[in-house]
């Protein structure tokens, strides 16, 4: 018998659960290493005070701002494309 059919008798079910439930740790440990990781590049950083606080917030207001009145413009621009009055 060779060496590679001895190791593959010596292989059982309850070996297999353990290696599965093994990975799968290792897979959730490293999905959540991913998120963090992932959080930490994407987030905004946090201010330190309360002047920080304000320009994050007055920064934040305009922006919604610009991207309401891009959606106004773009809205209006596409309805006198399509639109049924075309002058």
């Amino acid at each position: 018998m060779t060496e590679k059919n001895k190791e593959t008798k010596d292989i059982s079910l309850e070996y297999i659960q353990q290696e599965k439930e093994r990975v799968k740790a290792l897979l959730d440990k490293s999905q959540e290493r991913l998120k963090d990781i992932s959080q930490k590049l994407i987030s905004p950083p946090k201010p330190k005070d309360k002047r920080e606080q304000v320009a994050a917030l007055v920064g934040n207001a305009f922006t919604i701002f610009d991207g309401v009145m891009i959606g106004i413009k773009v809205t209006q621009r596409l309805r006198s494309l399509f639109g049924k009055n075309r002058g």
